[in-house]
C-alpha cells in the first residue's frame, strides 16, 4: 500500500506476468500479482502455480474468465492462488454465492462491479446488497465508465492504468491501481510506484 494522491491510501496491482522470473522482479513492489487461468489467454496452470509458488510478500490473483464458476474457484484453489478475479458480470446474489464457495476454500473474490452499464443495478444498491451479503471480497473490478466512481464504493474499486493517469484515477476515488506488465516492464512499474508516492495533493 503507498500513500495517494488526494491523502487516500492506494494499492498496486500488476497484471500480465507470464513467468516466475517475472513475478520475481514485481515481488513486493505491488501487493498483487495477477495471472490469467481459464479461457484461451490463460496461463497453463502449471506455469500460473510456480508463479504463485514464488510470491513472498505479493499476493497472487488468479484472473479467470470463460469458465464455469465451480471450475474458476477450483483453478484458484489448485494452483495457490489467495485471490480470484472472476472477469464475468453477476447479480449480486450470485457474486455472494462465489464468495461463500471460494471461502470454503481460503479464497478472496474480486468480483466485477458495475459502475454505469445499461441495464445493471445501480451501482451503490449493487454495493450495498453486495456487501450485506458477503465480507469475502478483497476489491471490486470496475466494469463501466471511469468518470462515474460511485462514492459509495470508491475506495474498493480497481481501474487499469498506464503512466500518468494513474494519480488521476486515485483521484478520482480508485483504490487499486491495476498495472500492465506486458506494457509497462518492471522499470516502468516502479516508475508509476514512485509517481503515486509523490502524486499526494495533486
Amino acid at each position: 500500500m503507498y500513500p495517494g494522491c488526494a491523502s487516500t491510501v492506494v494499492r498496486v496491482k500488476v497484471s500480465g506476468v507470464r513467468s516466475a522470473d517475472e513475478a520475481r522482479r514485481v515481488d513486493g513492489l505491488a501487493d498483487y500479482v495477477a495471472v490469467y487461468l481459464g479461457g484461451p489467454e490463460g496461463l497453463n496452470p502449471s506455469v500460473a502455480k510456480e508463479i504463485a509458488g514464488v510470491l513472498s510478500r505479493s499476493t497472487p490473483v488468479a484472473v479467470v474468465r470463460g469458465v464455469p464458476l465451480p471450475e474458476a474457484v477450483r483453478l484458484a484453489v489448485e494452483n495457490g492462488f489467495r485471490v480470484l478475479e472472476y472477469r464475468h458480470l453477476m447479480p449480486s446474489v450470485s457474486v455472494a454465492t462465489l464468495a461463500e464457495i471460494a471461502e470454503r476454500r481460503g479464497v478472496r473474490i474480486a468480483p466485477l462491479f458495475p459502475v454505469s452499464v445499461e441495464g445493471a443495478e445501480p451501482a451503490c444498491s449493487f454495493y450495498r446488497s453486495l456487501t450485506g451479503l458477503t465480507g469475502n471480497i478483497e476489491y471490486l473490478v470496475a466494469y463501466g465508465s471511469v468518470s462515474s466512481v460511485p462514492e459509495c464504493a470508491s475506495k474498493s474499486l480497481v481501474a487499469a492504468a498506464l503512466g500518468e493517469d494513474a494519480c488521476n484515477l486515485v483521484n478520482s476515488g480508485f483504490g487499486v491501481i491495476d498495472l500492465d506488465y506486458r506494457e509497462l516492464g518492471e522499470d516502468g512499474i516502479r516508475l508509476v510506484v514512485d509517481a503515486l508516492k509523490r502524486c499526494r495533493g495533486r
